[in-house]
């Protein structure tokens, strides 16, 4: 690609029928069919992570509780107080590329 912009789900699919000559249809019944998978995995319910295979593992991450604190408003320049944040159990969601990724980049 020339451009910087990310391919669209249309594009990926067009992408893997050239590859491997299954029909686009099918594509994207099986690219749904892994978002659904994902996202039921990272769901309250699920375990939490998933490994798409030999690309990036996908894990939900806490964010730590952070407490009250002071700061400056920056036009006027007056002191104002930051409330503090809760710990949160699923805040984050943390993407690790694997090896096959890493390797490329």
């Amino acid at each position: 690609m020339t451009d910087n912009k990310p391919k669209t789900k249309t594009e990926i699919a067009k992408a893997i029928e050239a590859k491997t000559e299954i029909a686009s249809r099918d594509v994207n019944l099986v690219l749904d069919a892994l978002a659904e998978v994902v996202l039921e995995d990272l769901s309250d319910g699920g375990p939490g992570s998933i490994v798409v295979a030999g690309l990036v593992k996908l894990e939900v991450a806490s964010t730590p509780a952070r407490a009250e604190r002071q700061g400056r408003n920056l036009r006027t320049q007056e002191p104002i107080t930051i409330p503090a944040k809760p710990f949160q159990e699923r805040g984050k969601v943390r993407a690790t590329p694997r090896k096959a990724l890493k390797d490329i980049l």
